[in-house]
């Protein structure tokens, strides 16, 4: 249903019978659908007790404090479940904690709760994810401990949250003053100085006089007019929105394909080489064809880029058993050859004249870092013990 949209309803508790699910027939949304297990009528209190102990295993740092629902009739709704946030300035962020765009502001966000949470702000990040993660609760408990992410976080696994608040983007950080309003929402990245002078006037509405530090400088030299810049789209792989250069295409049916590599390789194209397998949101290393011993070799995926630093997002495929033996190693050339120690990012190593990265888990590599502007290219490449193993998502440009 198509509708104008004028915020969430936001209920801190001083509404909380409707909260409640009502006898049936006198409330058509179908709120007790989502948020409660049945439609009995229940207290105030036992309503809150039932939703915050559904939602609790998808809150890493924090018990439950909101929970978002849109009901039959797409009126949005944000249930603020805790007494905690009342009376407090709410800074709610949505984040995907496996694209660098949506985590170059973390360092802002952290700076801002150790600022200014003493003073009456509160942060919470919402995850959203766009490859599936979100099923894997220990997985993203174990990346926001690696980001030193302190803060509460939902992972908002119905995208109840985002739905709610009509979101389209990472990152996009809503301000909320202390009367649940709305009073400053930024999308995109950059605007730090900004919405830190909107935390600062919010804060001083609760405590007049308060003393604020100056606002912070921008980290770096791209930070201060990143609304301006003009990022090259991620290249995704899979074939529910991959778009490769080569001649060949994913087959969706479970069938391998051999790529080739083209004699001249278009510039700012992802492109594969060998026998791979697709996923809607992945491709993996085929091993098939490998044991009818009808391909043998290396196989590669391969970026042509005009420079900058480049992000990898990829995984083992069977990661989540523990044996170590299960960590694979990727090798990377940048031009066709080993990357010189100034461009080589931060999770590359260097072993036997050969740079490559360790893949386990589903992560972001830095595989290179200021790459000057021009025609490049950036080789991963993989020997057959790596087939039914590596799998590779995205790849993702920063200036």
């Amino acid at each position: 249903m198509t509708r104008t949209f004028c915020g969430p309803f936001v209920d801190y508790g001083e509404d909380l019978n409707f909260f409640v699910p009502e006898e049936k027939g006198k409330h058509d949304g179908g709120l007790s659908k989502s948020l409660f297990v049945d439609d009995t009528v229940k207290t105030p209190e036992a309503a809150i007790i039932e939703t915050k102990k559904k939602f609790a295993p998808y809150w890493i740092n924090s018990p439950p404090l909101l929970a978002g629902y849109v009901d039959e009739m797409g009126e949005a709704f944000l249930f603020f479940l805790s007494e905690e946030l009342k009376g407090r300035i709410v800074l709610l962020e949505f984040i995907d904690l496996f694209q660098p765009h949506s985590l170059r502001g973390l360092p802002y966000t952290k700076e801002w709760l150790r600022r200014y949470g003493g003073a009456g702000l509160s942060v919470i990040s919402v995850y959203n994810s766009s490859f599936g993660f979100e099923k894997n609760l220990e997985l993203i408990a174990q990346t926001a401990h690696q980001l030193g992410i302190q803060n509460p976080l939902l992972v908002d696994h119905d995208n109840a949250v985002w739905r709610a608040l009509e979101n389209r983007y990472w990152p996009r950080r809503i301000l909320f003053n202390n009367e649940q309003k709305i009073i400053a929402d930024h999308i995109g990245a950059g605007g730090y100085q900004e919405m830190e002078q909107e935390i600062q006037a919010a804060l001083r509405l609760l405590s007049p006089g308060l003393a604020c530090p100056r606002l912070m400088p921008p980290l770096n030299a791209t930070d201060e007019k990143a609304h301006e810049l003009k990022l090259r789209p991620p290249a995704f792989f899979g074939f529910k929105r991959g778009e490769l250069g080569n001649a060949e295409e994913l087959s969706p049916d479970a069938n391998e394909v051999v790529f080739a590599m083209p004699p001249v390789p278009q510039e700012n194209t992802a492109y594969l080489s060998g026998p791979w397998l697709g996923t809607e949101v992945s491709t993996y290393l085929s091993g098939v064809l490998y044991e009818k011993g009808q391909y043998s070799g290396n196989a590669a995926a391969c970026i042509t880029f005009s420079g900058g630093t480049l992000y990898l997002l990829c995984s083992s495929r069977n990661y989540l058993q523990t044996d170590a033996t299960t960590s694979i190693r990727a090798q990377i050339y940048l031009d066709s050859k080993p990357v010189r120690d100034t461009l080589k990012g931060a999770d590359v190593k260097s072993e036997a004249k050969k740079q490559f990265i360790t893949v386990h888990e589903p992560r972001l590599f830095e595989v290179v870092k200021s790459v000057p502007e021009g025609n490049h290219r950036l080789d991963i490449v993989l020997d057959p013990s790596c087939v039914d193993l590596f799998e590779i998502f995205a790849v993702y440009f920063m200036p």
